[in-house]
Parts: C-alpha cells; sequence; structure tokens
C-alpha cells in the first residue's frame, strides 16, 4: 500500500465514510436481486449482483485503508506500523468477493450468460451463501474486536454504532447462511417456502 503514497493517504481520508455507502450499496442490491427474482426481471437481478458487489468492494477499501478500524474491531488490534492479518485478509476477502460479483452481474447484464441466470434463479443457494460469508466475515470482527490496552467508557460508547452494524450483519449473515443451506439439501422446500 506505500508504493503510492498519494493514491494511499487519499484512500485513508476517504475510507472512513465509505461504510454506509457501502452498506446502502449492498441492501439496494439484495432488494433488486430479489425483487427481479420474483418478477423475472433479469436486468434487475443482474444490476442486483453489480450493486451488491460494488457495496463489497468499497467495504473491502474502508477495512483496509481506514486508520481507525483495525485497533477497533478486530481482537489485538493494530498499531501505526502495521495492520493485523486478520483485517488485510477480510479486506481482500471483500474486494475480491466484490470483484467477482460485480464482474459476474455485468456479464450477466450484457446477456452473455443467460443459461447461468435462469440457474440461479431456480436455484439462488450459492450466491445467498457467498453473501452470507461476507456478512459475517465482515460482521463477527466488529463485534468482539478489542482495542490493546484499556478502554475507556467513552471508547466503548464510541465503537456501540460499529457493534450494532457488525451485529446487524452477522445475524442477516447467519440467517442467509441457513437459508442457502436449505435451499441447496431441500430445493422444492426453499421454493415452497417463498411460494414459487
Amino acid at each position: 500500500m506505500d508504493e503510492h503514497p498519494f493514491l494511499t493517504a487519499r484512500l485513508q481520508q476517504l475510507a472512513p465514510h465509505l461504510s454506509a455507502p457501502a452498506w446502502i450499496l449492498i441492501f439496494v442490491g439484495i432488494a433488486a436481486m430479489f425483487s427481479g427474482w420474483r418478477w423475472e426481471l433479469f436486468w434487475l437481478v443482474s444490476s442486483g449482483i453489480i450493486i451488491i458487489g460494488s457495496g463489497l468492494i468499497l467495504l473491502g477499501v474502508e477495512t483496509l485503508y481506514s486508520p481507525e478500524l483495525p485497533s477497533n474491531r478486530f481482537p489485538g488490534g493494530a498499531d501505526e506500523q502495521g495492520r493485523s492479518f486478520s483485517t488485510t485478509l477480510g479486506a481482500f476477502w471483500f474486494v475480491f468477493i466484490g470483484v467477482v460479483m460485480a464482474s459476474f452481474g455485468l456479464v450477466l447484464l450484457v446477456g452473455a450468460g443467460d443459461a447461468l441466470i435462469l440457474f440461479f434463479q431456480k436455484r439462488p443457494g450459492i450466491p445467498i451463501l457467498i453473501t452470507a460469508l461476507s456478512l459475517v466475515t465482515y460482521g463477527l470482527p466488529s463485534i468482539v474486536g478489542v482495542r490493546r490496552g484499556p478502554a475507556s467508557a467513552l471508547m466503548l460508547v464510541a465503537s456501540l454504532p460499529a457493534r450494532l452494524l457488525g451485529l446487524l450483519a452477522v445475524l442477516f449473515g447467519v440467517a442467509a447462511f441457513a437459508l442457502g443451506v436449505f435451499e441447496l439439501i431441500d430445493p422444492s422446500g426453499f421454493d415452497s417456502l417463498f411460494g414459487v
């Protein structure tokens, strides 16, 4: 990250402000995917996948470059000289999954993957599982992360929004994971659950 100091400095300035837009993109993308799947609007499903991927990329950049997140959100924290392995791994996970999803959605949007979208429309378990794992990977460190040294009451209060957001991400992720596993194990039961 230090090979381009100007770019790194700029990303560090922007990173703390990326969380809200990232989550907005993810939830809008999920809504678009579900609506497109429900009403068989393939372009809307594809757009939803691209939007979710873009949100995950923003979360990865936020985690990788924000100076506040590693010490606040990950066990053991990280000092100014480096970032923890879990922080870096989690960040690259989001960027990787985001790029894969956005690319996949773009392929579908331009009409090069109609067979794939028909398959995932009927059997959405794998995309649901990927989304679930991404949510848990982001949310769990937010809940259990601690700072080095004693934490003041002000620090605990300041970390509450991130912890609550992490808790919501984990809850959504666990629910989505169970839903994805259910779809893979019992496709007909999954279809009947959603009235398909």
